[in-house]
């Protein structure tokens, strides 16, 4: 049976990604800013050869290369053949599992959806699933709740590619205080990503509601949607 289809934003070093593989998709391609999470991700998530897709081309290539030269090796057409550190590789130990192929390195706001599905030999609406949890940093109690903070606009570039992927469905993980963060107008962040992605997708009744908690240790919220098309 064909597993559906997953693509991963803000993807850190994968544990978001792990999970999502260990439900049965198959995730088919990620996106990170940070050098280290990206090198982590795909030692351990990623079937060899990788194929690292540089948003601002040769700009955030010599950016990634810099910071991993010593511990990745590349063929002549750029991709990566071996990575001696980072982890002991998951996916070599699990057969089962098929990692992705596909890792787009740079800032999500230079990332265009046209880009990733024409990689993936995709139209909109194929993609059973998009996922990530955009940073938190600005919503949490446990900050400044700064509504300049200009970490807290990306929960937009993520509705955003959510518009231009038209996946079937979409998983997004915040902390409980997005509920509650207004921007410097007085306006809840959230229902101004609810109207940015208007009627195109419905809330699950099974979403933990943003602004509820899923965990008692570290809280969470974990919020699906899903198409009306469906």
């Amino acid at each position: 049976m064909k597993k559906p289809t997953a693509f991963s934003l803000f993807s850190g070093c994968g544990g978001f990604d792990l999970g999502v593989m260990n439900a049965g998709f198959r995730v088919v391609g990620a996106n990170e800013l940070d050098v280290i999470a990206s090198i982590v991700y795909m030692r351990n998530l990623c079937t060899n050869p990788v194929h690292i897709h540089y948003i601002k081309g040769e700009e955030d290539k010599a950016c990634f290369e810099k910071e991993m030269k010593k511990m990745v090796k590349f063929d002549k057409k750029g991709k990566i053949t071996s990575m001696p550190v980072a982890g002991d590789g998951l996916i070599s130990h699990h057969p089962e599992m098929r990692g992705n192929r596909d890792f787009w390195f740079g800032d999500v706001r230079d990332l265009k959806g046209e880009d990733i599905l024409d990689v993936l030999n995709m139209d909109p609406g194929d993609l059973d699933m998009v996922f990530g949890g955009p940073p938190c940093q600005g919503f949490s109690t446990a900050g400044k709740r700064d509504p300049d903070d200009e970490r807290n606009q990306l929960i937009f570039e993520f509705g955003r590619l959510i518009l231009e992927l038209q996946p079937k469905t979409f998983v997004m993980e915040n902390v409980p205080g997005l509920g509650t963060m207004k921007d410097r107008d007085g306006r809840l962040i959230i229902d101004k990503f609810r109207e940015q992605i208007g009627s195109n997708f419905r809330q699950t009744e099974k979403s933990s509601g943003l602004g509820k908690t899923i965990q008692s240790i570290r809280q969470r919220t974990l919020d699906c949607f899903v198409s009306e098309a469906i």
